[in-house]
């Protein structure tokens, strides 16, 4: 894809191809992983990552992002202990309230990318890390709550995008989606506070349940909302070939891909077999 006006990038970077982006991306994880395993942290590859681990033992081959998956006592963990670096730093909503980012990412501060949909800079390279919550035992108050995360998300949304605005969009975007959407508050009420309240529909119960999701994903896939996968998949895990390396995965994967995938061993036609994410990358250029 191309883009259709002139991107000015800063002086002293270059772009970076396709398998150079995922190498970057992989040493990103190799320093998660290896920060999980010195802080006795529960991570397990997940989503796409998943996937490209059981089908492909690496990248989907038309994906380049990596993602990551731990219980919330775990993931609240990961951001307590967490030091940046020279080369990462960790961006989420609860450390710069500016990212609007309802999870954590894990951000290369040596590159920058433009992301799908985008034709301003988002950062770097990153690798996404979702916290997996509790839901009900009971199917029906499962189904409520479903429904509500779905209704909180979609209000955090609306008052997220705006943030990758400029002051005249944003003003724009806010009183077109207010009153077309019934959203008033949206005129006054900020991210932040939409966020708050997903947070708090999204870790409402006890971690004595049998069973946890991620409440991100599932609102964006309604149709599988109805699933979660057992919460031993995050306590359970072994190691898989990614690339040339080995990660943690679900000793149980196949509960946690079906939650969202459904049969993740058939490849997508053709024509879907294109990255949503990173469009073009960029690094610093080594001086000697």
């Amino acid at each position: 894809m191309k883009f259709t006006r002139k991107i000015k990038i800063k002086e002293g970077y270059k772009e970076i191809t396709t398998s150079e982006i995922k190498n970057k991306e992989l040493e990103i994880l190799k320093y998660i992983a290896n920060f999980c395993e010195q802080n006795d942290i529960n991570y397990v590859l997940s989503d796409g990552s998943l996937i490209g681990a059981v089908r492909h033992k690496g990248f989907i081959p038309w994906d380049l992002d990596i993602d990551i998956s731990m219980l919330r006592e775990d993931y609240d963990k990961f951001f307590q202990l967490w030091k940046d670096t020279e080369d990462y730093s960790l961006l989420a909503i609860k450390n710069e309230p500016k990212s609007a980012l309802s999870f954590i990412k894990v951000v290369d501060n040596n590159t920058i990318c433009f992301e799908n949909g985008l034709k301003t800079i988002k950062g770097g390279l990153w690798v996404d890390v979702f916290p997996l919550d509790p839901i009900p035992d009971n199917p029906n108050e499962a189904a409520k709550h479903f429904n509500r995360c779905v209704e909180l998300y979609d209000s955090y949304n609306r008052a997220y995008w705006p943030t990758r605005f400029n002051f005249i969009q944003k003003i724009a975007f806010h009183v077109v989606w207010a009153f077309r959407r019934k959203d008033i508050s949206l005129l006054w009420e900020s991210v932040l506070k939409r966020y708050k309240k997903l947070l708090n529909e999204a870790t409402k119960y006890s971690t004595d349940n049998n069973n946890v999701v991620n409440k991100m994903i599932i609102a964006i896939r309604p149709e599988s909302r109805k699933f979660g996968f057992p919460k031993t998949c995050l306590t359970n895990w072994q190691y898989i070939q990614f690339e040339n390396y080995s990660f943690r995965i679900p000793t149980d994967y196949d509960s946690m891909l079906k939650c969202y995938y459904g049969n993740y061993m058939e490849l997508p036609p053709e024509e879907k077999r294109v990255d949503h994410h990173i469009l073009r990358a960029f690094t610093i250029e080594e001086t000697n």
